[in-house]
């Protein structure tokens, strides 16, 4: 799949393929809310993911701060 999107996490855009696997055994827990608007989200994830993998995917939910935080973290120590 070739298209391609603006990442308002990354600031420029990426293909599809950086979303699916983007440094992590899971695709990225925005997926769904980036790209519903251009495509059919569910049955492409049904597609590609088990059911187990898009319940994991979709539960991780951490706070910006938390993100914010842990990349400070690496560049101070």
């Amino acid at each position: 799949m070739d298209k391609e999107i603006y990442c308002r996490k990354l600031g420029h855009h990426i293909p599809v393929s950086y979303c699916l696997s983007p440094g992590q055994k899971l695709y990225c827990s925005s997926f769904r809310n980036c790209w519903f608007a251009r495509m059919d989200v569910d049955t492409f994830l049904k597609e590609h993911f088990s059911d187990e993998v898009i319940a994991e995917a979709e539960s991780r939910t951490t706070p910006k701060i938390t993100g914010i935080m842990s990349v400070i973290e690496k560049f101070t120590l």
